[in-house]
């Protein structure tokens, strides 16, 4: 009787030292993932930061170099992106024609449709 009785106890007495443990684990796990969490997110402010100079190092470059360029040069350039820009809308427009062509060859009966509401278009533009 007695050995039970100081098994209990000694069980007692375990309990609030497996306790303190087990709160002592928990602590250190959090304060663990914590860090962790910190240390992700300045890495994650150092590249974007990072990122921000670079984009900004290369806007810089590509301004320094459009400055160095003489004014006719400048020019060869405007002219040559208003170019591309005719191009990129001569494209489309090549390309939608082609599909409007395509689907009258497809459907005769709509392409007559579509032909009878144009020219119901134009005369009514035409009348006004």
């Amino acid at each position: 009787e007695a050995t039970a009785a100081e098994a209990v106890e000694a069980g007692e007495e375990a309990d609030p030292a497996a306790e303190a443990d087990a709160e002592e684990l928990q602590e250190q796990a959090a304060e663990e993932a914590t860090e962790e969490a910190e240390a992700a997110e300045a890495e994650q402010a150092e590249a974007s930061a990072e990122a921000a100079a670079e984009g900004q190092a290369a806007e810089d470059v590509m301004d320094a170099e459009i400055s160095a360029l003489s004014p006719e040069a400048k020019k060869a350039l405007v002219a040559k992106e208003l170019a591309l820009e005719e191009a990129e809308d001569a494209a489309k427009k090549a390309a939608e024609d082609k599909a409007a062509t395509e689907a009258a060859a497809a459907d005769p009966a709509a392409a007559a449709a579509a032909a009878a509401v144009a020219d119901s278009a134009a005369e009514e533009a035409a009348a006004a």
